[in-house]
């Protein structure tokens, strides 16, 4: 977050996660000097115990999660390339 805030006000270049910079760089705040994407191994897992209560608050969390992954999807440029 650091190095994002010191690329905002100028202070140099930073790597950054789509989420993080993807508002920034829509607004024009910071821009990409190269259309490189580069694949993370990493993963997000939701889990829980299908015998609990309130399955229905748990659905609509996961629902809720999986609608905002969708929407902030990284530009075509950004797509992975195997």
């Amino acid at each position: 977050m650091l190095a994002l805030e010191a690329a905002r006000q100028g202070l140099g270049a930073a790597l950054g996660r789509w989420p993080m910079v993807a508002d920034d760089l829509r607004s024009g705040a910071l821009v990409a000097p190269v259309k490189v994407a580069l694949p993370i191994a990493d993963a997000y897992y939701l889990v829980w115990s299908d015998r609990g209560p309130r399955q229905d608050r748990i659905a609509a969390f996961r629902d809720f999660v999986l609608d905002e992954a969708r929407r902030d999807r990284p530009p075509a440029w950004a797509a992975r390339k195997d």
